[in-house]
């Protein structure tokens, strides 16, 4: 995937963001963008909790949240906290990988630099 931002309409507080996904890209470039991406949002919202004085030792990603909320509100379950329970199975644990940290630092300090397309269109 390649990416361009204008410098100039940036510092007018404007940016242009090209995307370009061509038929070459494979299907793991495709997926592991996507996972760069959900990082990157991660990072944001971890950064907000510190800002306030909470920690995050770590994180546990769980497929299935709206069935448990669809559970609660059919009396399947008493609470989400029962529904986790009930459908929550620990399976792999991932470790991030340190020597990597420098280039998503960078990376991710380059995305801050780059207005939300969908906060500016919320906006309007």
């Amino acid at each position: 995937m390649q990416w361009t931002i204008d410098g100039s309409s940036m510092l007018a507080g404007h940016a242009r963001l090209r995307l370009d996904v061509h038929l070459a890209h494979s299907r793991s470039g495709i997926i592991r963008a996507i996972l760069e991406g959900l990082a990157i949002e991660l990072r944001q919202v971890i950064e907000s909790f510190e800002e306030v004085g909470l920690e995050v030792p770590e994180l546990r990603s769980t497929g299935g949240g709206a069935a448990i909320l669809a559970g609660v509100g059919c009396k399947a379950y008493r609470d989400v906290d029962e529904g986790v329970q009930e459908i929550y199975q620990e399976r792999d644990l991932y470790t991030p990988d340190r020597s990597r940290a420098g280039i998503y630092g960078k990376r991710y300090h380059v995305y801050k630099k780059v207005p939300c397309v969908a906060r500016t269109l919320q906006r309007n």
